[in-house]
């Protein structure tokens, strides 16, 4: 299994928002947010590729797209340097591994104190981060009134 991460281009850009659209439909059970004109919102969108603290990532497995990662430096520990925003990867490609490979993938080019944060009741996403934190250091898990942060270093 060769798992890739590389760099979301202007061109990925609307390919990405479906993707973005499929990950947020499966958080709305959590959030309670809902569809406008059929859409969900997500202000910061534009910024992946304005604003030189955020980074939109496409995650390849056997050069299949099979997720996204959004990532940036607006973090809620002081302590951490980079958060991951949002991290998705379709329903076909989990429990393979793919996505642990993955967030190494992003880790490794950035090492440095990490967060995630998960949100109440997303017990399958608790279980993946808390596998994924497991591998880090001084990790620290905060209670929030929405969910819950992970932070570690990598």
């Amino acid at each position: 299994m060769n798992v890739l991460i590389e760099n979301a281009t202007a061109a990925d850009r609307s390919f990405l928002w479906s993707l973005l659209q499929q990950h947020l439909d499966e958080l709305s059970v959590f959030t309670g947010s809902h569809k406008v004109d059929g859409e969900h919102s997500y202000p910061y969108f534009d910024l992946y590729w304005q604003d030189a603290s955020r980074f939109a990532h496409l995650i390849f497995c056997d050069q299949a797209v099979v997720g996204f990662a959004l990532v940036n430096s607006h973090v809620l520990d002081p302590a951490s340097m980079a958060s991951i925003a949002e991290f998705y990867i379709r329903p076909a490609f989990r429990k393979q591994g793919i996505g642990r490979l993955a967030v190494k993938g992003i880790f490794d080019q950035r090492p440095g104190r990490w967060e995630a944060k998960i949100e109440s009741g997303n017990v399958a996403a608790l279980a993946f981060w808390s596998k994924v934190f497991a591998e880090g250091k001084d990790v620290r898990i905060t209670t929030l009134p929405e969910g819950m942060l992970m932070s570690g270093a990598f």
